[in-house]
């Protein structure tokens, strides 16, 4: 009989909240439409970028530039030498001595 009686009161108090007057819901108005203006303004392009300026340095393969070179090896000892068109060659290889001046 207990249980009877709870089980009553129970779905009594659900049928209650169930029955219950609800506050109506409003509806929600609609956001208005987002307007989006561009702009356009007018910049000067930018710069270009450098332009590296290639310089070629022809040489001849018979001319050489002026100046002095020394080598050292096992053989001997070579010295060339050259300003303008004076050239002066010496050369030390096995205890002989070579030399030529242009």
């Amino acid at each position: 009989m207990r249980k009877l009686i709870l089980l009553s009161g129970i779905v009594t108090m659900t049928m209650m909240m169930s029955c219950k007057n609800e506050e109506p819901v409003q509806p929600v108005a609609p956001e208005p439409p987002v307007v989006v203006h561009e702009t356009v303004i007018n910049q000067p392009p930018p710069p270009p970028p450098p332009v590296e300026k290639r310089v070629e340095k022809r040489v001849e393969k018979n001319v050489d530039e002026d100046g002095t070179s020394i080598s050292v090896s096992k053989d001997g000892v070579s010295l060339d030498t050259k300003k303008g068109e004076k050239s002066t060659k010496i050369g030390v290889k096995n205890g002989q001595a070579e030399i030529k001046i242009k």
